[in-house]
């Protein structure tokens, strides 16, 4: 998170996890550990990097800036946890003109350990304990030798300021109706707080642009097309295909998601004028399929009997949920929105001959 806030910067770069470099362009290693996790093996700039082991890791990630992107960083974020990363990248620049700054993020110890045992419930809890103590110590020791500028932050003092002007706003004795009301202008709250910050002015963004950045970063880990266009990988990278056969809102993004970090290449909900037309023709050997791993959502899930024929050796995917909670998410989902494009006569036949039925044979 802090490294998102710090990165919004317009000279800034947020590198994640610069540790994670070791792993580049190593194939034995998996793909989540490999690749940029936004933008997936073609990240303009940590796809195809080449390291150079006489020239540290942040002048070469900015160089590479300048020529991909043609911009200007010169404030490189790391926020890699590893003390023996961190204390060896401590060590290579002081024999370079960079300025080093050191961030302390601390949080509350229960906080830490109940999300390790949330993220990792197999652990034994006495020695989630006792590593989390061994990490703060060893964090203290680093951060006390640290001899350039430095600071200490608090996961907490970051909430505390949105949970003051809460508290501030709304009483403990507000009515419902007050705090619905200051729910309904929290974004004009937030703007207000924004501008107190004292960022500079930004140009206003339109949803057209929204959609389209949302698109770029997004979508290698959660593909989709649309509107008869598609640009697809050059080929699979899976020797057999995986399908996703559960209903929509039964977390089939989720699962894309998931699939993309194992490194399957699977686009979910296509909605391109090809795949439904193949739908109506009965062609089941999706086109598709010549360049993804694999098909998720109600697109493919009445038809595993003939994917499974056509596909010998497929993986499927069954993702279930909750009857009644399954239903009020669809309810949210779907109300005063229409099913299909009125417009598009072929999706029209799709879901009328199609989903619909899938669905209410589910119920």
């Amino acid at each position: 998170m802090l490294g998102f806030l710090l990165g919004n910067h317009s000279t800034s770069f947020f590198c994640g996890e610069g540790k994670k470099s070791l792993y580049l362009n190593q194939e034995n290693f998996p793909a989540y550990k490999r690749f940029c996790k936004f933008c997936g093996p073609d990240c303009s700039i940590w796809g195809q990097l080449s390291l150079n082991a006489e020239q540290d890791l942040y002048e070469q990630l900015a160089q590479r800036i300048l020529h991909k992107q043609d911009q200007q960083k010169t404030l490189m974020i790391d926020s890699s946890s590893g003390i023996p990363w961190i204390r060896q990248q401590w060590q290579l620049l002081q024999n370079t003109t960079a300025q080093r700054y050191l961030i302390f993020l601390q949080r509350d110890g229960r906080g830490v350990v109940n999300s390790y045992r949330r993220k990792y419930p197999e652990r034994d809890f006495a020695e989630i304990i006792k590593k989390w103590l061994d990490n703060i110590q060893k964090s203290q020791a680093l951060f006390d030798e640290f001899t350039g500028p430095k600071m200490v932050l608090r996961y907490e003092e970051i909430a505390k300021l949105a949970i003051a002007q809460t508290r501030a706003a709304v009483p403990q004795n507000s009515t419902p109706a007050e705090i619905d009301d200051y729910i309904v202008h929290l974004p004009e709250i937030a703007e207000q707080a924004i501008a107190a910050l004292d960022f500079p002015p930004q140009p206003e963004l339109s949803p057209a642009e929204i959609d389209q950045q949302t698109n770029k970063i997004w979508s290698w880990q959660l593909v989709q097309v649309g509107g008869g266009t598609i640009e697809p990988p050059a080929e699979p990278r899976s020797p057999y295909k995986v399908f996703g056969l559960g209903l929509s809102r039964t977390g089939t993004k989720s699962l894309t998601s998931a699939l993309h970090i194992l490194g399957f290449k699977v686009i979910h909900y296509p909605e391109d004028e090809t795949t439904l037309r193949e739908l109506t023709e009965g062609h089941y050997q999706f086109s598709l399929l010549d360049h993804f791993d694999g098909i998720t959502d109600i697109t493919v899930s009445p038809f595993y009997p003939q994917l499974d024929q056509l596909f010998p050796g497929s993986k499927f995917i069954l993702t279930v949920r909750d009857k009644e909670s399954w239903l009020t998410s669809l309810e949210k989902h779907w109300f005063n929105r229409p099913a299909v494009d009125q417009s598009n006569q072929i999706e029209k036949e799709i879901h009328k001959k199609y989903s619909g039925k899938r669905e209410t044979q589910r119920l």
